[in-house]
């Protein structure tokens, strides 16, 4: 047992590793990618067959690790580190604070956009789903604990031994059953966000991959072109007369093993990189811990069903560079309002002390958990 303490990375005295915290600006700004393609409606009105179809997929792949990356984040950061409970709570104020506050301000000066039942559920974030990672990541949360503590009571072997019992159970079996086995729902769901967890705690802890430092950005590139290699073929062969039609987009979900290993690849160069001057830093650390403020603001469901939802289909008949263009532009500039917004409601949470209630919340709730304990000794 001695061993998974000799095979772990010494971290106590590691520098801060500004790459991990890019890892959050970089995937959250390739979420929005996705969905400017998605929900914005170009994948949906893009000419099948022509220069933009194959741009836009190709783009639309390339960021569909975005979410996985994200949660490896998570693994990364959290598998040494003792869960506090005041981070959840003030995760959910903050969840909660967009979920009524935006749901009200359309209710305010779009009564038409908002209905009773929208208003409710807008106070229950996490029962209604609204926001389908946060729902997941609570869920993980309360299993993070017990995750940590089998990183620490089993050797490297058996963690090799469950990291590929993960991949190979959650990833590849699926897809020789063409079902979704497990329910994972293509990666939305906590399940799945669990393995991600394990994952990033695994490259944590013993430096994953070391001898591939260099080629790491090559073989992401090299997963994303096969799986859209592997779409185009497929389509292509539907095409043939008497062929049978298939799943163009098997290999396009969460929970494929070319975008998992396109996730971890990306990962691994990303928190190898080295920001050696101030002012890339700063950038950094200034969008990190508002990043996720960008998920919940232009993913609420007002936002999304009436302000997202084919807003960008005509840029699907612009030239090909223009395509590119509007796509990249619009998504840094949703990305950028969105991180103002969050700058701004981080900087009232701290005004009004919000940090320190969700400590004091903790405790009130430690101390009720020990009583209740002891009564019942």
């Amino acid at each position: 047992m001695h061993q998974v303490y000799l095979d772990r990375v010494d971290t106590s005295t590691a520098q801060h590793n500004y790459g991990v915290d890019s890892i959050k600006v970089i995937s959250m700004f390739m979420v929005v990618v996705l969905h400017v393609f998605g929900q914005g409606g170009i994948l949906k009105t893009v000419t099948f067959g022509t220069l933009n179809y194959y741009i836009s997929w190709c783009m639309e792949i390339a960021a569909f690790c975005a979410v996985n990356c994200f949660a490896l984040t998570t693994g990364y950061l959290s598998i040494d580190k003792t869960v506090r409970f005041s981070k959840l709570i003030l995760l959910w104020l903050q969840v909660a604070a967009y979920s009524i506050g935006i749901t009200f301000f359309f209710w305010l000066l779009r009564p038409d956009t908002v209905n009773l039942q929208q208003v409710i559920n807008s106070c229950f974030p996490v029962v209604n789903t609204s926001y389908w990672y946060f729902t997941a990541y609570f869920g993980l949360f309360f299993f993070t604990p017990f995750i940590n503590k089998l990183f620490d009571c089993l050797d490297r072997p058996l963690i090799n031994q469950l990291i590929a019992t993960v991949f190979v159970l959650l990833s590849i079996l699926p897809l020789f059953t063409k079902t979704d086995l497990f329910q994972l729902s293509k990666g939305y769901s906590m399940t799945w966000l669990c393995a991600l967890y394990m994952i990033g705690g695994y490259i944590k802890r013993y430096d994953a991959l070391p001898k591939l430092r260099k080629g790491n950005f090559g073989l992401y590139l090299f997963m994303i072109g096969f799986v859209c290699l592997s779409k185009f073929v497929m389509e292509s062969i539907a095409m043939v007369p008497g062929r049978e039609s298939c799943n163009s987009l098997l290999f396009v979900s969460y929970t494929s093993p070319f975008i998992l290993l396109a996730s971890v690849f990306l990962f691994l160069f990303l928190s190898r990189v080295h920001f050696k001057t101030n002012i890339s830093r700063k950038i950094v650390m200034f969008f990190a811990p508002i990043s996720f403020g960008v998920y919940l603001i232009h993913t609420h469901p007002v936002v999304w069903n009436y302000l997202l939802i084919n807003r960008f289909a005509k840029y699907a008949t612009l030239s090909p560079q223009f395509l590119i263009g509007f796509v990249l532009l619009t998504a840094i500039s949703i990305f950028i309002s969105c991180s103002l917004v969050d700058l701004i409601r981080k900087k009232l949470f701290t005004l009004f002390r919000f940090p320190a209630f969700s400590v004091y919340l903790e405790d009130l709730c430690s101390k009720a958990l020990r009583r209740l304990l002891k009564n019942h000794n």
